[in-house]
């Protein structure tokens, strides 16, 4: 009967939800510091994410960890979200690339901002009071498109660019 108790309790204690304290983002696989239970804290724990993207949670997001074969001190959070500052109300099918602009070092008073919008009808929208393209060794940024390019304004009236001979266009031709 011993066996099967313990058999159980591995089996109950495989996955918990997880309160986030800190997150280190300098070695190859982030390191956490996390609450489970009431009172239980544990520190340098992996936190996987998908490949590709990378984030670091703020302090007081909320994750799911797993515990190795029920083992509480072998832990990795496979997922981390924060309830307080994630976009509401997309239809479904869209998606939101944000961050949190301005929180404190204990996670509070941040501004929820948006990066990138997919949305239905194959539109995306890119935010930002200031986008940069490239970087400093950057040389040439291609924009392709089938036909033209139009620049406009937040109500859709196309607004005149500066072309490198020192001319004016609203709209850019595709060669």
């Amino acid at each position: 009967m011993d066996a099967l108790i313990r058999t159980w309790l591995r089996a109950h204690n495989t996955s918990s939800l997880v309160t986030l304290h800190r997150v280190d983002d300098t070695p190859p696989v982030q390191r956490a510091q996390f609450e489970g239970y009431q009172s239980e804290l544990r520190d340098g724990m992996p936190r996987h994410q998908h490949f590709g993207l990378s984030a670091v949670p703020l302090p007081g997001s909320k994750g799911v960890a797993l515990y190795q074969s029920g083992h509480r001190g072998a832990a990795t959070i496979i997922s981390a979200e924060d309830p307080r500052y994630r976009p509401t109300g997309q239809q479904p099918g869209c998606v939101t690339v944000y961050i949190v602009d301005g929180a404190q070092p204990d996670g509070s008073g941040g501004a929820t901002r948006p990066l990138l919008q997919g949305l239905l009808g194959w539109i995306a929208k890119l935010f930002g009071k200031t986008i940069y393209v490239g970087d400093g060794n950057t040389q040439t940024v291609t924009i392709t498109a089938a036909s033209a390019v139009i620049i406009t304004d937040g109500n859709g009236t196309p607004q005149p660019v500066k072309l490198a001979d020192g001319s004016n266009s609203r709209i850019l031709m595709a060669v």
